[in-house]
């Protein structure tokens, strides 16, 4: 029986791959989809794959060890309810694929990796009415005029083409689709600062990730006044240099800033003071120093920092210690010393803190107040046990890690029975 029904099956693919041939209509088909996926180990929202799931489902990803098949997606033709689809390993996928989920009427997200995407595949995705999030990566074959035909598309919020061939042709074409709110061109290829400084025009923007690109100083003024742009990812990008803190400064509306492995060292970071809603910088991996780095005093709407793997000192700490709505602050392998995080102990509002692998000690830690801390980190610095007794009484710390710091089994024992029924995670 067994041998029976794997025939059936044989012969269901055999006359869909006709069918996808014929280039004839086709439909959902539950049943032979169920069979397929259970033979291949494939679940269903953890679950074994049933025709009565797959019925109802309305999020899909194939797993990324499995190579998905035209036959595969013909099984799902013209789902009425399937609205997001991960495609897993597409090296089997022949450019038929997408022109069968441009028959699924609800899809609204779907994910590529390392897909060939010609100007025809382009344009039918460009032809799905309701795809609202497009996830490209490493990519293949995209062209301007692939770029062109997807600029057609009238609802598109979302834009990923990560580590994939765009060209400043290419970006020309994105920055066509008005609708974007969201563009990731991590490590883009082939884009430079005067392509990028095209994508200003894209009003509705609310988030663009730059990342590992050639974005410089010249491509963020043309950012200027931009009406929605609230996070702006520029990690690891080697021409931003500290004169874009000033470019930085325009976009009333930014909220978060990603430098993170960039050249900049801090010097007129005061400018975006000027930005009233900048609640998250983050500066890790920077050449951020206390000699340079004036005016972090300004950032008064800041509630997360990270300046970690910096040489941020005690001097940066004293200018952070007037911030009154920062709440989590990163500042491990740092220059930070005793009379940094004396400065900033009295801050009302700091949750999570990690000073770890710095130059504190008891000096510092054992008195430390910050009355709102949840969170700390004092692994592999000169703090000992006698910081781990008086931070055990700390009415509100929660999480507490002391690595590499010779702290013994006996010590936290000691410590959380100190709390009582105050319970706190000790990390040692």
């Amino acid at each position: 029986m067994t041998g029976f029904k794997s025939l059936c099956r044989n012969a269901t693919l055999a006359s869909l791959a006709a069918l996808l041939l014929s280039g004839e209509a086709m439909a959902l088909d539950a049943a032979t989809a169920a069979s397929r996926f259970a033979d291949a180990g494939i679940k269903i929202i953890g679950k074994e794959p049933t025709a009565e799931a797959i019925e109802g489902m309305k999020s899909f990803s194939f797993p990324h060890n499995y190579s998905a098949t035209d036959e595969d997606l013909a099984l799902l033709a013209e789902h009425p309810l399937l609205s997001n689809l991960s495609l897993g390993d597409p090296s089997l996928l022949t450019p038929r694929a997408l022109d069968i989920i441009a028959t699924m009427p609800a899809m609204r997200s779907l994910t590529m990796n390392g897909m060939r995407l010609d100007e025809k595949a382009f344009a039918a995705l460009a032809g799905m009415e309701k795809l609202q999030d497009l996830h490209v990566s490493n990519a293949y074959g995209v062209t301007p005029s692939g770029l062109a035909a997807l600029a057609g598309s009238k609802s598109l919020r979302f834009i990923e083409l990560y580590d994939t061939v765009v060209g400043d042709a290419g970006l020309a074409e994105l920055a066509k689709i008005q609708t974007l709110e969201e563009l990731n061109l991590g490590r883009a290829r082939g884009i430079t600062p005067e392509g990028i400084a095209k994508l200003a025009g894209l009003k509705n923007l609310r988030k663009l990730n730059l990342n590992e690109t050639w974005v410089d100083d010249s491509a963020m003024s043309a950012f200027a006044g931009h009406p929605a742009l609230r996070m702006l990812m520029l990690n690891k990008s080697d021409g931003l240099s500290d004169a874009a803190f000033a470019h930085f400064a325009t976009i009333p509306s930014l909220e978060s800033l990603w430098l993170d492995e960039t050249g900049v060292t801090g010097k007129g970071i005061g400018a975006l003071g000027k930005l009233k809603k900048l609640k998250s910088l983050t500066l890790s991996g920077t050449p951020v120093h206390d000699g340079e780095a004036e005016g972090f005093g300004k950032l008064t709407a800041l509630q997360s920092l990270n300046i970690s793997r910096s040489r941020a000192g005690d001097a940066i700490a004293g200018q952070l210690a007037g911030l009154a709505n920062l709440s989590n602050l990163d500042m491990q392998k740092t220059e930070l010393g005793d009379e940094g995080l004396k400065a900033i102990s009295p801050m009302q509002q700091m949750k999570y803190l990690n000073v770890s692998n710095t130059n504190v000690s008891d000096a510092s830690a054992s008195g430390l107040e910050l009355p709102s801390l949840e969170s700390l980190d004092l692994s592999k610095t000169r703090a000992t046990a006698a910081a781990l007794e008086k931070l055990s009484a700390h009415p509100t710390l929660k999480n507490l890690s002391m690595r590499d710091l010779g702290i013994t089994d006996q010590q936290v024992e000691a410590a959380k029975a100190k709390r009582g029924e105050k319970q706190m995670r000790i990390y040692k």
